[in-house]
């Protein structure tokens, strides 16, 4: 498992952990080529889940969290499109998050987390403190 792989793998363990403070219900795939990574029951109905970590862009002084999908074959990426999640759930740090509806991402290829209408959308942002676990 590689450094990008691994730090995947702790942000769907994060969130895993985030489902269980805010009482909602999450299920994982079996299978690990779907296009998301939960199916959650937030209280409205069940909602594909995306999970995705931050990055800082060193050359742009940004963090940033890259919208794609590796392909089976190669180290080439792809877009996701509408129906392959429904929510994106970013995992900024280990008690922060952003929950962003597929609608405002509209196929993006990435997310600057600097961007204004990220960081204005409060009802996105989820924290907790580490002693509420």
């Amino acid at each position: 498992m590689n450094q990008r792989q691994s730090k995947g793998k702790s942000a769907e363990i994060l969130f895993e952990l985030l489902c269980v403070k805010k009482g909602w219900h999450c299920c994982k795939p079996i299978a690990d080529f779907m296009q998301y990574d939960y199916v959650v029951d937030r209280g409205g109905g069940f909602e594909k889940v995306q999970v995705k970590s931050v990055y800082f862009d060193k050359s742009r002084n940004k963090h940033r969290c890259d919208l794609r999908k590796s392909k089976p074959k190669g180290n080439n990426k792809e877009r996701y499109k509408e129906g392959d999640f429904d929510l994106l759930a970013i995992n900024v740090s280990i008690n922060k998050w952003i929950l962003i509806p597929w609608r405002f991402i509209n196929e993006n290829s990435e997310i600057n987390l600097a961007d204004r209408r990220i960081q204005n959308e409060l009802s996105w942002h989820f924290s907790f403190e580490q002693q509420d676990l």
